[in-house]
Order: C-alpha cells, then sequence, then structure tokens
C-alpha cells in the first residue's frame, strides 16, 4: 500500500467509496482506489483505477492527479459541476484541479494561495458541506500551526477538465484580494 499512506475518501453512488492515494510524505501522485462501503474493511475487495478500468491488484493503480500532491481533499462541486481536488503543491502553494468525474482526466492546477500570500502555507482541507459559488477551506502554516478558516470566490474558475494548463498564482496575475480578517474572540 505505498501508494496509499495518506488518502481522501469520496462518497459515490451505488454504495461505492472513493479513495485517493498519496505516497508517504508530499512529493508523489495521487491513485484511485474503490470499495464498497460495507466492505471499506477489507483489503482484498478494493478495485484500482489502471487508466482504463478497475482492476484488483494495487500495484496497476495509475496515477490519476500527477506532481506532487500533498494533503488532498477532493469532493463534488455543484457551481462548478466538477469533482474539485484540493491540495498543497510544495512549489505552487494551494492549488485545485477540476475534473467531471473521479477518475479523470483532471484540469491543471489553478493556484489560490502561494507562499507570498501565506508564508509556511500547508493542509488545505475543504469543508465536507463547502458547495456553491464560495468554497469554504481550511489552511495552516508551519510557523504558527494554528488553522485558519477561508473562503474562495470560484467566479470565473471553471476549467474544462481537459484543460490541462496550470494558471499562475493570483499574486502574479494581481487577482489576489483579502477580503476581510476575522479574529475569533479570546
Amino acid at each position: 500500500n505505498e501508494n496509499f499512506q495518506q488518502s481522501a475518501f469520496v462518497p459515490g453512488q451505488d454504495g461505492w467509496i472513493y479513495e485517493f492515494g498519496t505516497p508517504s510524505g508530499r512529493f508523489g501522485p495521487a491513485r484511485l482506489a474503490r470499495v464498497q462501503g460495507a466492505q471499506i474493511n477489507d483489503l482484498a475487495a478494493y478495485e484500482y483505477w489502471n487508466g482504463s478500468t478497475w482492476v484488483p491488484d494495487i500495484t496497476a493503480a495509475a496515477e490519476v492527479i500527477p506532481g506532487n500532491v500533498s494533503e488532498l481533499s477532493v469532493q463534488w462541486n455543484n457551481y462548478l459541476n466538477k469533482f474539485v481536488a484540493m491540495y498543497t503543491d510544495p512549489v505552487k502553494g494551494l492549488v485545485i484541479r477540476q475534473a467531471d468525474q473521479l477518475e479523470g482526466p483532471w484540469s491543471g492546477t489553478q493556484t489560490l494561495l502561494n507562499v507570498a500570500m501565506l508564508p509556511g502555507l500547508y493542509g488545505g482541507f475543504m469543508h465536507p458541506k463547502s458547495d456553491g459559488q464560495y468554497l469554504h477551506f481550511v489552511a495552516t502554516t508551519w510557523n504558527r500551526y494554528n488553522v485558519i478558516y477561508m473562503r474562495t470566490d470560484l467566479d470565473g474558475l471553471q476549467m474544462a477538465a481537459t484543460d490541462s494548463l496550470d494558471r499562475p498564482a493570483p499574486t502574479d496575475t494581481g487577482d489576489a484580494q483579502l477580503l476581510r480578517i476575522e479574529h475569533p474572540d479570546e
């Protein structure tokens, strides 16, 4: 299970649970498995996407999201009408990709936050009930180890899954805006 050390789970139809797996650490691609929910504890019941079909051989699992995928979360977004994968890329920062189906193809990356905007950034996870135009997520930084609750507007971010071009960071294009900072009462 070396390629399924860190996982993101997505509920599917007809009782399937999908598992995106990445190797230990932060330097590998994501692969995809599925299992019937009632059999989630039975590793022999898992099937793996090999790039064209589902197979029982874990070593045949193909890369579905390339690159250095770290702290991955995946969910359906009804505003984009696509699956969204959010993860930390050690070079780009917090990125999203979009796909029509979990098996891919997955679009190129769109950087939501980079280290110029939030130094030491890692661990962006979408809120499980986030849906619609505003994507709610949490992120943290190495230096503070505090969870930061964030929201981004997905307006204008719709991207075809077949569009494999990576988009530049908002700080590079001048599109970054900090709308508000709220501090909880102490």
